[in-house]
């Protein structure tokens, strides 16, 4: 049953990471990002030695988080701690639509921002990023503190880690002056950043380290 569930849940992941890189790529190319070919093959293979990693990963955490919650239910049940209704619907959130839900936001949300940064560090044109929110109602108070702030790219603190499950955040490229011609809407110029509202790089106020920040959510990954 668990090497079932683990090669279903490494395909399937697997699967959606190479979809969320290719509408990365495209996204990157909307923001003033040309890649030379030299540049995307390097992208290409910095992708292929990520997703390898991070596809096992995340099937190896699902199930070792998905056994403990099992055997802690089973052990309450049979200490008598909770009544048979009782364990079977804990058993059902395991499996459930809200928690499939809350993994797929907030691994989407790390997909993107992981991806992204490998192609602004291979390309050398972005040195600087910004928080940006989805800007609706559901926006936290740590992404609403985080909103609009630049940090150098090696120091930025990175959603979801330092934000929250669920989080669906991403960090924007900030692009000089001198690059922003062809940039789309969803680059930043850094000449427009300085000028109009200041550049709160590094605010000790929310720059938390990483996995600091992490309210408890409704429902667990």
């Amino acid at each position: 049953l668990w090497r079932t569930f683990r090669e279903t849940m490494r395909k399937a992941i697997e699967t959606i990471t190479r979809r969320i890189y290719a509408q990365v790529i495209a996204a990157t190319e909307l923001e003033g990002i040309a890649m030379s070919a030299g540049e995307a093959e390097a992208v290409d293979a910095a992708f292929e030695v990520y997703v390898d990693g991070y596809v096992v990963s995340l099937a190896t955490e699902l199930e070792r988080t998905t056994r403990e919650r099992m055997a802690a239910i089973e052990a309450a049940y049979r200490a008598g701690e909770i009544g048979l209704e009782d364990a079977e619907a804990r058993m059902e959130t395991l499996f459930s639509d809200n928690r499939s839900s809350l993994i797929a936001i907030t691994e989407t949300t790390r997909l993107y921002n992981d991806v992204a940064q490998i192609v602004y560090q291979v390309t050398g044109v972005v040195d600087r990023v910004e928080w940006l929110t989805v800007r609706d109602f559901a926006v936290c108070p740590i992404c609403e503190d985080f909103e609009g702030q630049i940090w150098p790219i090696d120091e930025a603190p990175q959603p979801p880690e330092d934000s929250h499950d669920g989080c669906r955040c991403r960090l924007a490229p900030v692009v000089r002056e001198e690059e922003a011609e062809g940039c789309g809407e969803g680059a930043v110029r850094l000449d427009q950043v300085d000028r109009e509202q200041g550049t709160p790089v590094g605010d000790e106020r929310s720059h938390g380290r990483r996995g600091e920040m992490v309210p408890a959510p409704e429902e667990e990954m």
